[in-house]
């Protein structure tokens, strides 16, 4: 073998020399590092917010569910007038001139978010000037009942459960003594009942608003 050949051979035994100590030193920085893996259990990660509207007399019951029904309501029934000849004792649910009266009906909004209540109702008609039948949000007394048509066009907001979460609205009527005393008279002799009819109470979310705290 020459000189050369020699010297060759002895270039490629250090060059396999070289990398066999380099990748050992790889694998041994590979295998000398700490390593771990975890699995995250699994279960929920969110959950919806409630969502829950109640109404009713006393009990409320879900606004969703059957079972609310309006001739459920107590009416408190007052004289117009504080005279000599008229008492305060009126029959449960009569009505007739020089009276007013008014039914509560409360809604609480149990949701955890916003709730925006608009109500809409067919009131009641009559063939007598003096009778007026109103649906509010205020509370009724002999000098104010009127109705609040808004609570349909508009409605009002009740916040989360926890907020001013409740609100009582009225269905009220006032009667006048003095009025058309020939349809009086007709109403009376026909014991007539008066309808509350199509009561609807829509609840809808407010939409959130990304600039609230």
């Amino acid at each position: 073998m020459n000189k050369t050949k020699k010297n060759f051979f002895l270039k490629v035994a250090g060059l396999m020399a070289a990398v066999m100590m380099l990748t050992t030193c790889v694998v041994a920085g590979t295998m000398a590092k700490y390593t771990s893996t975890g699995n995250i259990t699994g279960g929920t990660g969110v959950t919806a917010a409630k969502w829950s509207v109640k109404v009713g007399a006393g009990d409320q019951n879900d606004i969703a569910q059957a079972g609310f029904n309006i001739n459920d309501l107590t009416w408190n029934i007052e004289a117009i007038e504080s005279t000599s000849n008229v008492t305060d004792a009126f029959e449960p649910g009569k009505i007739a001139p020089g009276t007013w009266g008014y039914a509560e009906i409360n809604i609480e909004n149990a949701s955890e978010v916003a709730a925006k209540i608009t109500i809409s109702c067919t009131l009641p008609t009559s063939s007598t000037t003096g009778l007026t039948f109103a649906i509010m949000d205020e509370t009724p007394t002999s000098d104010n009942v009127a109705h609040n048509s808004a609570l349909a066009s508009t409605g009002f907001t009740l916040e989360k459960d926890g907020g001013d979460d409740t609100k009582t609205i009225y269905l009220a009527y006032k009667w006048t003594y003095a009025g058309n005393d020939e349809e009086d008279t007709k109403i009376g002799v026909a014991a007539s009942t008066f309808t509350y009819a199509s009561l609807s109470i829509k609840a809808e979310q407010v939409e959130p608003d990304k600039t609230a705290d």
